[in-house]
């Protein structure tokens, strides 16, 4: 980040600062972080899901997309911040539920404060969705006076993210963005089709219809506040159509930011619009019951997430790894010589997994000093 190169919003790298000053973190442990900031936005979403549409639809929604997310699956490996950006987001929209109906708490108009700070700390496009949530609000809100409609905790966050974001983009090194990204049609259809295979849908409706035995009463009744349905409804579809936006904004500007990970709040928005989707069909065939039916949908969905597991293995073997190829053999190495490395990506997989002296050599003297202030670790010169 201090080269310039990756000068993203602080929240992430920041609290992993701290962290990192408490209990010394490896990449791994970083990983397990990042699964973590999965579950719990897997669980603001569920939430919100099953106050809005009821236990069942929000459970199978839950179920499908989760077990089909490529994205969400993917980033929940990595150590990056991207799940950390989908947790955010998923908290934005359960707070943002609550925000709308009890406008006038102060607890919860600083829970909205903070919870669209974080969005927008996290990454660059944090603005954007949150900005959504402030355009669902000119909609569906009755106040007559234009400047009350968006709540005023949102604004404030707006007021101090801009700031830092025009601090951070002036320090970004001129070569951010310039690798490039694919940003067809089928790259579009391909985005919407990674949470959830929509033809999956077909799963619940069919086993309900086959098993649904109607035993059952004890289930969460959903929210029957017509409002907060469309406030919540016309959040969750701007999410969805983020990716439309930038595609069409890459094919005619300079600048492309359509990159799948960059969307992933939107996966958050698609578990709520396949529960809305599950519970408008479920009322049309009256369903009722937890029963073998969704013990059923629950056995598929396993199976398609152990497809994903053993995708991504296949994936993760070294072999198959591209720092592998960057990897020099150990019987080629004396135990006394130094090899010196002129890039980051040949230097660092040596350094960490091969035994051995090795040097990176930095041109820019000013990048040797943050190198050498980041790890004693790094052998610079």
């Amino acid at each position: 980040m201090l080269t310039g190169i990756n000068f993203s919003p602080p929240l992430y790298f920041t609290l992993n600062y701290f962290i990192q000053l408490i209990f010394p973190t490896s990449i791994e442990q970083l990983r397990i972080q990042s699964l973590i900031w999965s579950i719990i936005g897997v669980v603001f979403s569920f939430a919100l899901a099953r106050r809005l549409f009821g236990l069942l639809p929000a459970f199978i929604a839950i179920i499908l997309v989760v077990s089909q997310s490529a994205l969400l699956l993917s980033q929940t490996l990595e150590a990056r911040h991207y799940s950390m950006f989908f947790a955010c987001g998923a908290l934005v929209l359960y707070i943002q539920e609550i925000s709308f109906r009890k406008s006038d708490n102060k607890k919860i108009k600083v829970l909205n404060f903070f919870s669209h700070l974080s969005l927008s700390q996290v990454h660059y496009l944090g603005i954007i969705f949150s900005g959504l949530v402030g355009l669902s609000f000119l909609i569906c809100s009755k106040n007559k006076n234009l400047l009350k409609k968006i709540p005023g905790s949102v604004l404030y966050s707006w007021f101090l993210t801009i700031p830092v974001y025009i601090f951070l983009l002036n320090q970004q090194s001129s070569h951010l963005g310039n690798w490039p990204k694919p940003n067809d049609l089928s790259d579009l259809l391909g985005i919407y089709n990674q949470p959830l295979n929509w033809l999956s849908l077909l799963f619940p409706v069919i086993v309900v219809l086959l098993f649904n035995s109607k035993l059952n009463e004890g289930l969460v009744t959903p929210v029957k506040n017509s409002n907060v349905h469309k406030f919540i409804k016309t959040t969750v579809i701007l999410w969805i159509i983020v990716p439309v936006f930038l595609c069409m904004l890459s094919h005619i500007t300079n600048l492309n930011l359509f990159v799948e990970r960059y969307f992933i709040p939107k996966e958050a928005a698609s578990i709520i619009l396949v529960a809305w989707l599950l519970m408008n069909l479920y009322n049309r065939i009256n369903v009722k019951s937890l029963d073998s039916g969704y013990i059923t949908v629950v056995v598929i969905c396993l199976l398609l997430i152990g497809l994903n597991l053993k995708r991504y293995a296949y994936v993760l073997e070294p072999d198959h790894n591209y720092h592998h190829k960057l990897l020099i053999k150990t019987d080629e190495l004396y135990s006394d010589q130094v090899l010196i490395f002129k890039d980051d990506p040949s230097y660092f997989p040596n350094a960490y997994l091969r035994k051995g002296n090795y040097i990176l050599e930095i041109k820019n003297k000013e990048y040797l000093s943050y190198y050498q202030d980041f790890s004693k670790k790094i052998q610079v010169k």
